[in-house]
């Protein structure tokens, strides 16, 4: 394998696979050549002849492999997610549902008790109708 660092191309021959862990945003486009390219928890594979691209969306461990040849531009271009957004803006986000739920959930039992009010009330002065009370 022969990297260069100057334009993020590496060159792959078959049996020397590159391997990339925590791969989120990546992007792989194949410069020369074939690539074979496996993304972890997927049950399919990837074959990029010169010029198609590979989009890695999630975090995941990617394995690429030349058929038998290939040259591999490794392209950053979606940006991973922020430490702030993943420490802050996410937290945020799960605690504004979390909220919104408990106040419908809250909605919600109210309604409920208020629908039930006039049997919580039952014995109390109020009279029942004729299907409600046990005639003998």
């Amino acid at each position: 394998m022969r990297m260069s660092l100057g334009n993020g191309v590496v060159q792959l021959v078959e049996g020397c696979p590159l391997s990339i862990r925590g791969a989120r945003g990546l992007l792989l486009e194949c410069a020369e050549g074939c690539a074979w390219c496996t993304l972890e928890g997927l049950s399919e594979d990837f074959i990029l002849a010169k010029g198609k691209r590979l989009h890695v969306e999630n975090n995941r461990h990617v394995i690429v492999q030349g058929l038998p040849y290939c040259a591999i531009r490794l392209v950053s271009e979606v940006p991973t997610s922020s430490r702030w957004s993943d420490k802050v803006i996410r937290p945020l986000h799960d605690l504004g549902w979390a909220l919104l739920m408990a106040g419908n959930a809250l909605g919600r039992l109210t309604a409920g008790l208020a629908g039930y009010s006039e049997y919580l009330v039952a014995g109390r002065g109020r009279v029942m109708s004729n299907l409600e009370a046990n005639q003998p």
